[in-house]
């Protein structure tokens, strides 16, 4: 029995490393920079959790769990507050907490199983590697990364519970009575709970999305948001609101703007905003405007009528018909994400209709995709990068191989077009590290707030016959 519940103990624990992870990962928006801070922070508070458990007397392995849940479950209300996610060191803390005490959990089964340490440290093991099969096939899949810290932590909290109860203590038998005056305060708030789950998880992700658009947007923080659709996919949390404020913007950023002459409605305006992963993707108002920029407005630069072009990314689908239909000869989109890419096809079904004869989609990961269509000498005329920024370092669409392959795929006066948004290591490494496009032109526009794009357009190098790079293009 002390081996099972060792399984189940640490399946808990590397469930709660992984989904909260997984959370911050889209909070912040830098995978590399979450894991790595999250994987080496938890496994040092566990390394002090086990440290510390020695100079606790009488600790009681029920209430070390419940208190586990408690903090995870807590710590989501947490997170919800703006100036935390401004530091990813004041984020993290609530994982912090729940290492350390899980650090102390081992060397408490270690003393339940008489210090038969060998066996527990193994099944600790086995169960590390049961939550990962079951993170990877279950709540990455198919829950939002707040739902799963919600049901991590009711069942955390259930097993706390019934740990606490067989336990065999001195302490119990001498106060048995305000122990179950404890424990029944502690649960009788969890059939509320378990009756609102939905509930709960929809008002936290409101909290996440209101807190990034205050963020992304000096605005008043009077914001009401209401979900139009919701889902989860394989690959990405979909969340598109309608989003009410009002904008009362700050002196100085009046005092900034002043300049450019933008005139602000001070009424209650209502936008429809996509969110990816807790990142904005784009808002109705003027994805009108960004669809130009990146589709539209690059095509004065290719002097070809009839274009092959490559769509990387794009699953929103409703950018391609700020394309002409005159101009386009083959279109490929290639966006891993096929549930996204089909319920953007329903949703935008008359406005995308007239370009189904030309569109061809592949579902699969981009940097493949390219590497396939290479070796099948595909050639196009306008390559569109529209993969959003948070997937650049989960899977290395801005290395030197991806661009290889992209200059491969252009025709000798291709365009390749990227844009800026927030992250600027693309355009570097484009530009300078990897030398393979001339930059002829880059645009910016204005939403009404804030500056949202900067769009880049790449040309092919050629040489001349004296050797020297020559721009093309124009």
């Amino acid at each position: 029995m002390i081996y099972f519940l060792t399984i189940i103990l640490a399946s808990f624990s590397i469930l709660y490393e992984l989904a909260y992870t997984n959370l911050l990962i889209n909070l912040f928006g830098n995978s590399m920079l979450i894991f790595s801070t999250i994987i080496g922070v938890y496994l040092f508070f566990l390394g002090v959790g086990t440290y510390i458990e020695k100079k606790l007397k009488n600790v009681s392995l029920g209430v070390i769990e419940i208190v586990i849940s408690l903090i995870a479950f807590l710590g989501l209300f947490y997170l919800t507050k703006t100036y935390f996610l401004y530091n990813i060191l004041l984020a993290i803390l609530p994982a912090i907490f729940i290492a350390i005490l899980s650090g102390i959990e081992l060397p408490l089964l270690i003393k339940l199983a008489r210090n038969n340490t060998n066996k527990i440290i193994a099944f600790d093991y086995f169960g590390a590697v049961v939550g990962t099969i079951v993170f990877n096939l279950v709540l990455y899949r198919y829950m939002s990364p707040t739902m799963s810290i919600i049901l991590i932590s009711l069942l955390n909290f259930i097993t706390g519970t019934a740990i606490l109860l067989y336990e065999k203590r001195p302490f119990w038998h001498n106060k048995k009575y305000i122990i179950l005056t404890y424990l029944f305060l502690l649960l009788s708030p969890l059939p509320v709970i378990i009756y609102n789950i939905y509930s709960i998880n929809d008002y936290i992700r409101t909290q996440f999305l209101t807190t990034k658009i205050q963020l992304r947007f000096p605005i008043d923080k009077n914001i009401s948001i209401k979900f139009i659709e919701s889902y989860k996919t394989s690959y990405q949390q979909v969340d598109r609101v309608s989003v009410s404020y009002s904008p009362l913007i700050k002196e100085e950023y009046q005092l900034a703007i002043k300049d450019k002459g933008i005139e602000l409605n001070r009424t209650t305006l209502i936008r429809e905003c996509l969110f990816l992963n807790y990142q904005e993707q784009n808002c109705k108002d003027y994805q009108q405007e960004y669809a130009y920029f990146l589709y539209k407005k690059p095509l004065e630069y290719i002097h070809k009528k009839k274009l092959n072009i490559l769509i990387l990314g794009g699953g929103d689908v409703y950018d391609l018909t700020a394309i002409p239909m005159d101009r386009i000869n083959e279109v490929i989109l290639i966006d891993i994400d096929d549930i996204f890419i089909q319920k953007e096809l329903k949703r935008y079904s008359k406005q995308i209709k007239p370009y189904l004869d030309k569109l061809h989609i592949i579902n699969m990961d981009a940097s493949l995709a390219i590497k396939l269509l290479s070796q099948d000498n595909y050639k196009f005329d306008y390559i569109i990068y529209d993969l959003p920024p948070y997937v650049d370092r989960i899977k290395n669409l801005s290395s030197k191989q991806f661009f290889y392959f992209v200059n491969k795929l252009l025709n000798k006066d291709g365009l390749f077009v990227s844009y800026k948004f927030a992250n600027e290591n693309r355009i570097k490494n484009i530009m300078q590290y990897f030398n393979l496009f001339k930059t002829q032109i880059g645009h910016s526009f204005n939403n009404g707030l804030l500056d949202y794009s900067d769009v880049f357009l790449y040309f092919k190098r050629k040489k001349d016959v004296n050797g020297e790079e020559v721009e093309i293009g124009r």
